[in-house]
């Protein structure tokens, strides 16, 4: 069917097997889903393969991945990933800064993991006190009036003073120390503030089959169950939880020192497992789109893809895909454009060039915009087939 040529698999001194939880330090683990080798999500033009398999913590629950790859491969100078480079992630950003500006107005945040400052600066626009952190150094668009960039992190966090909200967004599952992390977050905050987390949800993506969101990157996949227990070990305590939709699907964590350390917190009720039929999903989901992939080929169809986000990379090496002769991958983003996809190096051009190539079929990779992805081809007077690989396959 497809064929490429065979990939250097990784050697183990680009990573560490994780053998205790990093949550309850227990290691009762045992694997729940093995998605093969895949190369590093974000790492473009790479042509190394690493295992990807989900352990589950049998005492606490816990989800994480088997191994931990060396930070300095995961994230550096040239990691490609910007947060304002999509118009529904920064709709989500914008009511975050509104809620940030109206719990604390006039506060000091501080962003861990801030990224190309696109959530900085909003809050900054609201009138409050910005700092931010990231490793993989300042971007273009970076204001240095308000963002502070670093290289390492999370000890020690750097703040001019003690912060009244920290910000974790899409972050606190990439850490291999959370303990370190949390001790971070407990010196940092202010006596009176709160530390909020976005999360990627672990039961959403096993119920809703969404396996790609799983790479390396991703080092943990919560729920809620284990998650109060392991706050309060630092003198923390979590206090709510609201679902959000960002990202295919998320939880938002609102934490706070604890008032008593004597009083036990209320458990928090929360889903946790569904992964028993999360490797049969994925089985199931890479038959159907190895089908009718064939179909298309068979018929010499041109395929591209629109978008390059990390879950394009667990897509297709988990379904066998990786060797279809896609045509190209659209994406806009500058760091992205001009280099080749992961592994099996498919060029990455602009939306632009990608539609004056002609293709007849697109699929697209960032399905939780699917919609507005949809509408902006087809406005763009893109006539052809649009494909939703985690949708219905036709």
């Amino acid at each position: 069917m497809f064929h490429m040529k065979r990939m250097w698999c990784a050697s183990m001194a680009d990573y560490t097997e994780r053998t205790t939880c990093r949550l309850c330090d227990s290691s009762n683990l045992s694997p729940v889903l093995d998605l093969g080798e895949t190369p590093l999500a974000n790492e473009l033009d790479g042509t190394e393969l690493l295992p990807l398999v989900v352990n589950r913590c049998g005492d606490c629950e816990h989800h994480q991945l088997r191994i931990a790859v060396k930070p300095e491969r995961l994230w550096g100078l040239n990691y490609p990933y910007q947060s304002g480079t999509s118009p529904v992630f920064r709709k989500h950003l914008e009511a975050l800064a509104d809620e940030v500006a109206a719990m604390k107005p006039g506060g000091r945040v501080l962003e861990i993991a801030s990224n190309d400052g696109t959530l900085c600066r909003m809050l900054h626009e609201r009138g409050l006190s910005v700092e931010g952190i990231d490793p993989s150094g300042p971007h273009e668009a970076t204001d240095p009036s308000f963002v502070l960039w670093a290289t390492e992190w999370p000890t020690p966090i750097p703040t001019a003073s003690e912060a009244d909200v920290i910000l974790a967004l899409n972050v606190f599952a990439h850490v291999d120390d959370l303990h370190s992390f949390a001790t971070a977050v407990k010196d940092a905050l202010a006596p009176d503030g709160v530390f909020i987390v976005e999360v990627g949800a672990f039961a959403d993506v096993c119920t809703r089959g969404m396996f790609d969101t799983i790479y390396h990157e991703h080092m943990s996949y919560h729920t809620v169950r284990p998650l109060p227990s392991f706050f309060r070990r630092h003198g923390l305590e979590l206090v709510n939880v609201v679902p959000v939709d960002s990202q295919g699907g998320s939880m938002r964590l609102y934490v706070r020192h604890i008032k008593d350390l004597a009083l036990e917190s209320p458990p928090l009720v929360g889903l946790s497992l569904g992964d028993s039929s999360l490797q049969s999903r994925v089985e199931t989901r890479g038959a159907a789109l190895r089908e009718a992939f064939a179909k298309l080929q068979k018929r010499g169809e041109k395929v591209a893809i629109y978008g390059c986000p990390a879950k394009l990379t667990t897509l297709l090496y988990a379904t066998g895909l990786q060797s279809f002769p896609f045509d190209c991958v659209g994406d806009d983003n500058p760091r992205k454009v001009g280099r080749t996809t992961p592994g099996n190096h498919i060029p990455i051009v602009s939306v632009t060039k990608m539609l004056e190539r002609r293709p007849d079929t697109i699929v697209v990779a960032a399905w939780n915009f699917f919609d507005d992805i949809r509408d902006k081809l087809r406005r763009l007077g893109f006539s052809g087939g649009i494909i939703n690989p985690m949708g219905r396959v036709e």
